[in-house]
């Protein structure tokens, strides 16, 4: 890591534009709101995504397209060094921190996918954090139009050090000969673990990489320092070259040693470093110390780490440097699930399923854990995978508590097609995580075998097709955290007694602002407060000078199951038994398994729960189940998997004439072609066109006619005609321009027919649109 000067580089148009400062000037609205609304509202609408080309560009120029944390060459995404939103450890109002620098040039970075933080939100300070904006500087910001914050580096003291702020890093740590960087302070040892700046690939790099600078500095490059002015020299062109700081790190220490050999005080800076060596290079006694010095490198260096004596009770402890201060200790993080892989359990013979990567979209705009959805008609195993994955994850107690008969769990080769062949002896289950670490679950016909686990993984709260609650009834019991799963008889606590006995004022207004965006796919509300004899929540709704007060209770009965569950999440998610480090709602990690997600719910409900689900609680890992493609919506590119029976051949591999398998290759859900928009089942919905879904569809047609008119529109709506373009742009297998803006008018004012059209008029106004769109694309 080194000190690169962000006023080598001005922020990039996309942070100074339309979009920005629509984002910024919602951030100000959203400061502006009564503070016990703003308490209860997560602040989303203002991320805008940072994906664009001209910031990926301008990050690469004032970073010499380095990853701006360990210094690799390589391809990057863009990063907010102090977290978006909820950053931890939290304090006060702790989900307002630090959504003014979401989009401030100042705060954003480049960073390869492998320093990307298990724990984004973590952001430890050394005191307070600094004061919330006022709403002057607000105003300022989204006026300016700079992409600035501008009252930066902001009033507190961070101790992740930052390579545009902080210009010395030696006192904080040094490179080894090994590659590894030692730790000189708890800044230096809360970055490099925060960053993952000692992983084993990265450490092997780094010291190839200085190895071959010091070779050529101290063999092959002793002609040229001889001779040659050293000015532009690459050995110190620090800027540029790959883990250019650690070098530059490593040069001041052969610099200091050489030092006190010649009794000389030698420029150790980075702009006159090449002159010292040039200084020492030239005295004629350097010969007769340059075997030393190599000795001295490998042997002696004082960034060397001391190796501890076998059987010694600090040998598997990690060291650091004598006087090292208190070192900072984030709050343990689950790992991530990435794979199931099922054999012989129930009706699967084998299958293993991948969770996606984020893409770069994602990483750059909202945090949200990959999720799947697994669709398939019945019969095809999807309960099972959610079954074997709960019980993988659970506890023997918990296991023990379903009492479930393990040998039933083992694959019936007659479920199969193989009536002659007897019941196979043994299943596993294997869980993979982000970590390289397993869980695996053994069962035979004499039990459940103990697990095998290799690191703590997740808590699992997992719910079957039938989630009901009976008001007074139902009674929460901390380790049945995956009974409804298998017991549909079980019913789920009723949520409200959970709610108006939340003792804590910010554990309240943390549950209301999840719920208000799984109550957004029904109403807007502007608050959520307890009666006055605090035996009933109640849902304020504010229009014009009239406030109406609606009972939690009173609400639809397909919205009440969905409250039943999402509350029993909760609840587990902050039940300091289950997850003795919960922080936010916002932050807490578990894995959600729901089978039937769809079941109860209108079509409405259907296309929004997942992205409702997932935006309230973004660091979960959903896994569901469902029939309906509906349920598709909120999920991103490869998140959906399909599953089937596929009958086929006996063979050497399997004695079995039906297989469920996972049906490979499907589009990307997020894109669909103008041919699958127009015939599509979801589309006589409203709002189900992604990513157009939340827009005023309706309007887009006079929108578009006054785009092209010339005519000057607002931030906002010149954001829903850029986005319309590029949807339908995205989509078709048009190459001019003109064949794109008659399609683009061509479904725009579909759109608009559409939101007036009856049913029975609909299909007739479909295929009209078809046939105009064809027809379009045939003359070009």
């Amino acid at each position: 890591m080194q000190f690169f000067d962000r006023k080598n580089e001005p922020a990039p148009r996309s942070l100074c534009g339309g979009q920005a400062r629509a984002a910024r000037h919602k951030l100000l609205r959203y400061f502006q709101l009564d503070p016990l609304e703003r308490s209860q509202t997560r602040l989303s609408d203002n991320m805008m995504t940072l994906n664009g080309a001209d910031t990926h560009a301008a990050l690469a120029r004032l970073f010499s397209g380095k990853c701006a944390f360990c210094e690799t060459l390589t391809i990057t995404e863009v990063y907010r060094f102090r977290p978006r939103s909820s950053a931890t450890p939290e304090a006060d109002n702790g989900h307002l921190y630090y959504t003014w620098l979401a989009t401030a040039w100042e705060n954003i970075y480049p960073i390869c996918r492998r320093c990307i933080p298990r724990q984004r939100e973590y952001f430890p300070v050394a005191g307070r954090r600094a004061p919330l904006p006022s709403i002057e500087q607000l105003t300022r910001f989204a006026n300016k139009g700079e992409g600035l914050w501008g009252d930066y580096p902001i009033d507190e003291k961070t101790l992740l050090l930052d390579p545009c702020r902080n210009s010395s890093f030696d006192n904080h740590f040094l490179p080894s000969i090994s590659g590894a960087l030692i730790e000189m302070s708890r800044m230096g040892r809360a970055t490099i673990e925060h960053f993952s700046l000692n992983r084993p690939q990265l450490v092997a790099a780094r010291k190839a990489q200085l190895s071959g600078y010091r070779d050529a500095l101290l063999i092959h490059g002793l002609p040229d320092l001889h001779l040659y002015q050293v000015d532009n020299a690459s050995l110190f062109d620090f800027a540029r070259m790959e883990f250019g700081g650690s070098w530059y790190l490593l040069c001041r220490q052969i610099i200091a040693h050489l030092s006190t050999i010649f009794g000389l005080e030698l420029d150790d800076s980075r702009a006159r470093i090449g002159h010292s060596f040039q200084l020492i290079f030239s005295n004629p006694q350097f010969e007769n110390h340059r075997e030393d010095l190599f000795e001295w490198l490998e042997g002696e260096n004082i960034s060397r780490l001391p190796i501890p004596e076998k059987n010694s009770p600090e040998a598997t402890e990690p060291q650091q440097a004598v006087g090292v201060d208190k070192p900072v200790v984030p709050p343990p993080v689950y790992p991530v699930l990435r794979s199931i892989e099922l054999n012989h359990f129930k009706s699967i013979e084998h299958l293993k399923l991948h969770l996606a990567q984020p893409s770069s979209e994602v990483l750059s705009g909202e945090v949200q854990q990959p999720a799947m959805l697994i669709l398939g008609e019945n019969a095809t195993g999807k309960s099972s995978i959610l079954e074997a994955t709960a019980l993988a994850l659970s506890s023997v107690m918990t296991r023990k508590s379903l009492k479930l008969e393990a040998g039933e769990w083992v694959l019936d080769p007659k479920q199969l097609g193989a009536l002659n062949q007897e019941r196979l002896t043994s299943a596993q289950v294997r869980l993979s995580f982000d970590n390289g670490r397993q869980s695996v679950l053994d069962i035979d016909a004499g039990g459940w075998k103990p697990l095998r686990r290799s690191s703590k993984v997740p808590p699992v709260f997992a719910y079957g097709a039938f989630r009901q609650f009976r008001k007074h009834g139902g009674a929460y019991q901390p380790d049945h955290c995956i009974t409804n799963l298998f017991h549909s008889d079980q019913l789920l606590p009723d949520p409200e007694p959970w709610l108006v006995n939340l003792a804590s004022p910010g554990e309240f207004d943390d549950v209301a602002r999840a719920l208000r965006l799984i109550l957004a796919v029904q109403e807007e509300f502007n608050v959520f407060i307890k009666s006055a004899d605090g035996t009933q929540c109640l849902i304020v709704t504010r229009h014009a000078d009239q406030e109406s007060q609606t009972p939690l209770s009173q609400v639809s009965s397909g919205y009440r199951a969905v409250l039943a569950m999402a509350c029993d999440i909760m609840r587990r998610l902050m039940d300091r038994t289950i997850n003795p480090h919960y922080q936010s709602l916002e932050n807490a990690r578990a894995i959600v398994l729901i089978d039937e997600v769809e079941a109860h719910l209108h079509p409405r409900w259907k296309i929004q729960i997942m992205g409702a689900l997932r935006a309230a609680l973004p660091n979960v890992t959903f896994i569901v189940t469902s029939h309906d493609p509906l349920c598709v919506r909120g999920m991103h590119h490869r998140e959906v998997v399909v599953v089937h029976r596929n009958g086929r051949t006996p063979d050497n591999n399997s004695r079995h004439s039906v297989r469920i398998e996972q049906l490979k290759d499907l589009p990307d859900i997020t894109q669909l072609t103008v041919e699958q928009l127009l015939t599509s089942d979801f589309f006589s919905l409203a709002s189900t066109d992604q990513p157009l879904m939340n827009l005023k569809l309706a309007k887009v047609a006079d929108l578009l006619s006054a785009s092209n008119a010339g005519e000057d529109l607002d931030a906002d709506k010149e954001a829903v005609v850029a986005l319309f373009k590029q949807q339908i742009n995205d989509v078709l297998p048009v190459g001019s321009t003109e064949g794109q803006r008659l399609v683009q008018t061509a479904v725009a004012e579909f759109l608009q027919d559409r939101a007036k059209a009856s049913s029975e008029k609909l299909k007739d106004l479909n295929v009209k649109a078809k046939a105009k769109i064809r027809a379009y694309l045939e003359s070009f």
